[in-house]
């Protein structure tokens, strides 16, 4: 292997967005950063169709189209399976216990709330007629 090839960047990276955490294969232009790009790191990475929307992404791979839809597909794999369900213990659970509060005493004093009257309109006439 040449020295050109082991030194040479690799053309697409896995970027996941920091706004939306939304996974994405971009090639190297769509990364706003002027030198090595390395995984793991946070880079502005054009997020939308504009050339003025950029967007925090983390670098979460790097190889070549097939490799990185393939990590994309993993990826968005992991993120789509629900996570196991988990047991509770009685340590975890607190008691619940209701204690009345000055707002629940007050609610209770209050008198009922009645609905507001309707108003209908007369098809004949087209004023409005209240309803007494």
């Amino acid at each position: 292997m040449s020295l050109r090839t082991l030194l040479r960047e690799n053309s697409h990276f896995l970027v996941q967005y920091h706004i939306d955490d939304t996974l994405q294969v971009r090639t190297r232009g769509f990364i706003k950063h002027i030198g090595e790009i390395e995984i793991g790191a946070c880079y502005d990475v054009k997020h939308g169709i504009r050339a003025s929307e950029i967007a925090k992404a983390t670098i979460l791979g790097t190889g070549s189209e097939e490799m990185m839809d393939a990590l994309l597909e993993d990826k968005e794999d992991e993120m789509s399976d629900p996570p196991p369900p988990m047991t509770l213990t009685e340590d975890d659970v607190a008691p619940a216990i209701d204690v009345p509060t000055q707002d629940d005493t007050q609610a209770e004093n209050l008198p009922p709330v009645q609905p507001a009257k309707r108003q209908k309109t007369s098809n004949t006439t087209k004023k409005l007629v209240t309803k007494p």
